[in-house]
Protein backbone atom coordinates (compact mmCIF):
# COMPACT_ATOMS: atom_id res chain seq x y z
CA UNK A 1 0.00 0.00 0.00
CA UNK A 2 3.00 2.44 0.74
CA UNK A 3 4.44 1.96 -2.71
CA UNK A 4 1.17 2.55 -4.05
CA UNK A 5 0.80 5.65 -2.35
CA UNK A 6 4.03 6.84 -3.47
CA UNK A 7 3.55 6.75 -7.09
CA UNK A 8 0.99 9.74 -6.77
CA UNK A 9 3.13 12.20 -5.67
CA UNK A 10 0.86 15.06 -4.31
CA UNK A 11 -2.54 14.48 -3.17
CA UNK A 12 -4.75 14.30 -6.07
CA UNK A 13 -7.59 12.27 -7.68
CA UNK A 14 -5.48 9.10 -9.05
CA UNK A 15 -6.14 5.31 -9.45
CA UNK A 16 -3.27 2.87 -8.87
CA UNK A 17 -3.30 -0.97 -9.25
CA UNK A 18 -1.00 -3.58 -8.11
CA UNK A 19 -1.97 -7.18 -8.93
CA UNK A 20 -5.76 -7.19 -7.14
CA UNK A 21 -5.07 -4.34 -5.06
CA UNK A 22 -6.20 -0.71 -5.90
CA UNK A 23 -6.10 2.57 -4.31
CA UNK A 24 -8.26 5.11 -5.08
CA UNK A 25 -8.04 9.18 -4.45
CA UNK A 26 -10.71 11.60 -4.02
CA UNK A 27 -10.35 15.17 -3.47
CA UNK A 28 -13.17 16.71 -2.26
CA UNK A 29 -13.15 20.65 -1.73
CA UNK A 30 -13.62 19.82 1.81
CA UNK A 31 -12.09 16.25 2.62
CA UNK A 32 -9.97 13.68 1.17
CA UNK A 33 -11.29 10.23 0.39
CA UNK A 34 -8.38 7.18 -0.31
CA UNK A 35 -9.79 3.87 -0.78
CA UNK A 36 -7.58 0.32 -1.07
CA UNK A 37 -9.52 -2.44 -2.49
CA UNK A 38 -9.36 -5.89 -3.37
CA UNK A 39 -10.38 -5.69 -7.39
CA UNK A 40 -11.30 -9.15 -9.18
CA UNK A 41 -12.95 -8.62 -12.57
CA UNK A 42 -12.77 -4.88 -12.24
CA UNK A 43 -14.84 -5.28 -9.46
CA UNK A 44 -14.03 -3.56 -6.12
CA UNK A 45 -14.78 -5.98 -3.34
CA UNK A 46 -13.35 -5.68 0.35
CA UNK A 47 -10.72 -3.01 1.97
CA UNK A 48 -9.49 -0.09 3.71
CA UNK A 49 -10.81 3.35 3.19
CA UNK A 50 -9.34 6.29 5.11
CA UNK A 51 -11.79 9.60 5.12
CA UNK A 52 -9.62 12.64 5.98
CA UNK A 53 -12.76 15.66 6.33
CA UNK A 54 -13.46 19.27 7.56
CA UNK A 55 -12.99 20.22 10.70
CA UNK A 56 -10.15 17.84 11.78
CA UNK A 57 -12.40 15.28 11.43
CA UNK A 58 -10.60 11.34 10.37
CA UNK A 59 -12.50 8.33 9.54
CA UNK A 60 -11.22 4.83 9.03
CA UNK A 61 -12.86 1.80 7.94
CA UNK A 62 -11.73 -1.58 7.19
CA UNK A 63 -14.73 -3.98 5.66
CA UNK A 64 -12.45 -6.89 5.54
CA UNK A 65 -13.43 -7.28 9.41
CA UNK A 66 -16.90 -7.94 8.68
CA UNK A 67 -17.60 -8.60 5.19
CA UNK A 68 -16.90 -11.74 3.18
CA UNK A 69 -15.96 -12.23 -0.04
CA UNK A 70 -18.44 -14.35 -1.84
CA UNK A 71 -18.25 -16.14 -5.97
CA UNK A 72 -15.99 -13.37 -7.62
CA UNK A 73 -16.98 -14.76 -10.56
CA UNK A 74 -19.15 -12.79 -13.57
CA UNK A 75 -21.05 -16.02 -14.90
CA UNK A 76 -23.69 -13.31 -16.50
CA UNK A 77 -22.42 -10.72 -19.27
CA UNK A 78 -23.72 -7.22 -19.70
CA UNK A 79 -26.10 -8.18 -22.91
CA UNK A 80 -27.54 -11.03 -20.47
CA UNK A 81 -28.15 -8.70 -17.49
CA UNK A 82 -30.13 -6.24 -19.62
CA UNK A 83 -31.96 -8.95 -21.77
CA UNK A 84 -32.83 -10.22 -17.82
CA UNK A 85 -33.70 -7.02 -16.67
CA UNK A 86 -35.91 -6.09 -19.58
CA UNK A 87 -37.87 -9.00 -19.16
CA UNK A 88 -38.13 -8.75 -15.40
CA UNK A 89 -39.76 -4.71 -15.97
CA UNK A 90 -42.14 -6.28 -19.13
CA UNK A 91 -43.26 -9.33 -17.26
CA UNK A 92 -42.74 -9.19 -13.00
CA UNK A 93 -42.56 -5.93 -12.09
CA UNK A 94 -44.97 -5.11 -9.79
CA UNK A 95 -46.16 -1.71 -7.87
CA UNK A 96 -48.31 -1.23 -4.52
CA UNK A 97 -48.49 -5.35 -4.57
CA UNK A 98 -49.73 -5.71 -8.19
CA UNK A 99 -48.38 -6.79 -11.56
CA UNK A 100 -47.81 -4.14 -13.81
CA UNK A 101 -49.17 -4.62 -17.26
CA UNK A 102 -48.70 -2.97 -20.60
CA UNK A 103 -45.30 -1.00 -19.75
CA UNK A 104 -43.08 -0.22 -22.57
CA UNK A 105 -39.28 0.08 -22.32
CA UNK A 106 -37.97 2.51 -24.46
CA UNK A 107 -34.50 2.76 -23.41
CA UNK A 108 -31.54 1.42 -20.77
CA UNK A 109 -29.87 4.21 -18.90
CA UNK A 110 -27.06 3.20 -16.76
CA UNK A 111 -25.66 0.09 -16.94
CA UNK A 112 -22.74 -0.54 -13.94
CA UNK A 113 -20.75 -3.99 -12.78
CA UNK A 114 -20.99 -3.15 -8.82
CA UNK A 115 -20.92 -5.42 -5.54
CA UNK A 116 -24.11 -6.04 -3.22
CA UNK A 117 -24.29 -7.09 0.19
CA UNK A 118 -25.99 -10.81 0.79
CA UNK A 119 -27.56 -11.37 4.55
CA UNK A 120 -30.58 -13.49 5.12
CA UNK A 121 -30.61 -11.99 8.41
CA UNK A 122 -30.68 -8.86 6.82
CA UNK A 123 -28.06 -7.09 8.57
CA UNK A 124 -24.95 -5.89 6.71
CA UNK A 125 -22.59 -6.77 9.10
CA UNK A 126 -21.28 -10.12 8.68
CA UNK A 127 -22.80 -10.14 5.10
CA UNK A 128 -21.35 -11.55 1.73
CA UNK A 129 -20.22 -9.42 -0.96
CA UNK A 130 -20.91 -10.16 -4.31
CA UNK A 131 -20.91 -8.80 -7.89
CA UNK A 132 -23.88 -7.71 -9.53
CA UNK A 133 -25.04 -5.48 -12.53
CA UNK A 134 -26.90 -2.22 -11.63
CA UNK A 135 -28.76 -1.09 -14.38
CA UNK A 136 -31.88 1.44 -14.84
CA UNK A 137 -34.73 0.45 -17.39
CA UNK A 138 -36.77 3.30 -18.90
CA UNK A 139 -40.15 2.80 -19.32
CA UNK A 140 -43.42 4.55 -20.32
CA UNK A 141 -46.38 3.71 -19.05
CA UNK A 142 -45.42 3.70 -15.50
CA UNK A 143 -48.13 3.43 -12.89
CA UNK A 144 -47.88 7.04 -11.06
CA UNK A 145 -46.70 10.25 -12.55
CA UNK A 146 -43.41 11.33 -12.18
CA UNK A 147 -42.23 8.05 -12.59
CA UNK A 148 -39.49 7.19 -15.15
CA UNK A 149 -38.68 3.17 -15.14
CA UNK A 150 -37.52 0.36 -12.95
CA UNK A 151 -34.05 -0.03 -11.32
CA UNK A 152 -33.21 -3.76 -11.64
CA UNK A 153 -30.58 -5.23 -9.46
CA UNK A 154 -29.35 -8.85 -11.56
CA UNK A 155 -26.80 -11.01 -9.93
CA UNK A 156 -23.49 -11.13 -12.17
CA UNK A 157 -23.57 -15.20 -10.76
CA UNK A 158 -26.74 -16.60 -11.53
CA UNK A 159 -28.67 -13.96 -13.40
CA UNK A 160 -31.15 -13.60 -9.97
CA UNK A 161 -33.17 -10.20 -9.94
CA UNK A 162 -33.17 -8.51 -6.37
CA UNK A 163 -34.23 -5.48 -5.03
CA UNK A 164 -36.07 -4.03 -8.23
CA UNK A 165 -37.38 -0.20 -7.54
CA UNK A 166 -39.30 2.56 -9.08
CA UNK A 167 -36.87 5.95 -10.30
CA UNK A 168 -38.02 9.62 -10.71
CA UNK A 169 -39.50 12.24 -9.60
CA UNK A 170 -42.16 12.86 -7.34
CA UNK A 171 -45.44 12.76 -9.23
CA UNK A 172 -47.45 16.26 -10.35
CA UNK A 173 -49.03 17.18 -6.76
CA UNK A 174 -51.42 19.77 -8.03
CA UNK A 175 -52.60 16.71 -11.05
CA UNK A 176 -52.87 14.26 -8.41
CA UNK A 177 -55.08 16.38 -5.77
CA UNK A 178 -57.32 17.39 -8.98
CA UNK A 179 -57.70 14.10 -9.35
CA UNK A 180 -58.56 12.78 -5.98
CA UNK A 181 -60.76 15.53 -5.18
CA UNK A 182 -62.59 14.96 -8.89
CA UNK A 183 -62.20 11.20 -7.83
CA UNK A 184 -63.91 12.13 -5.05
CA UNK A 185 -66.66 14.87 -5.46
CA UNK A 186 -66.89 14.29 -9.04
CA UNK A 187 -70.73 13.51 -9.39
CA UNK A 188 -71.18 15.37 -6.31
CA UNK A 189 -69.95 18.12 -7.74
CA UNK A 190 -72.16 17.84 -11.49
CA UNK A 191 -74.85 17.81 -9.33
CA UNK A 192 -74.02 20.82 -7.47
CA UNK A 193 -73.54 22.59 -10.64
CA UNK A 194 -77.14 21.36 -11.91
CA UNK A 195 -78.99 22.43 -8.48
CA UNK A 196 -76.76 25.80 -8.98
CA UNK A 197 -78.05 26.39 -12.63
CA UNK A 198 -81.33 25.11 -11.81
CA UNK A 199 -82.27 27.90 -8.81
CA UNK A 200 -80.47 30.46 -11.35
CA UNK A 201 -83.21 30.09 -13.63
CA UNK A 202 -85.85 30.16 -11.20
CA UNK A 203 -84.49 33.17 -9.16
CA UNK A 204 -84.42 34.93 -13.00
CA UNK A 205 -88.36 33.68 -13.45
CA UNK A 206 -89.26 34.95 -10.06
CA UNK A 207 -87.20 37.82 -10.73
CA UNK A 208 -89.15 38.37 -14.09
CA UNK A 209 -92.50 38.10 -12.72
CA UNK A 210 -91.93 40.74 -9.69
CA UNK A 211 -91.37 43.12 -12.24
CA UNK A 212 -94.25 42.44 -14.21
CA UNK A 213 -96.83 42.54 -11.41
CA UNK A 214 -94.96 45.43 -10.59
CA UNK A 215 -95.87 47.50 -13.68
Amino acid sequence: MAKMFSKVGSIHNATEFSGNLTMKIVVYPSSIFVKFSNTINDVDYTGLRITNGSFGSFYFDDSRTYLTMGDTNIDISKEQAIMIAKDYVLNNFSFNGAIVHDLNVTSVGTVQLTTRVDNPTGDYINGTISPYWYISVNVENMPRDGLEGVIVEVSANDGTVIAPRPFGGPPNTSQLLLGYFWSIFGEVGSFLLIAVGVVLIVMGILSYIGRKQRV
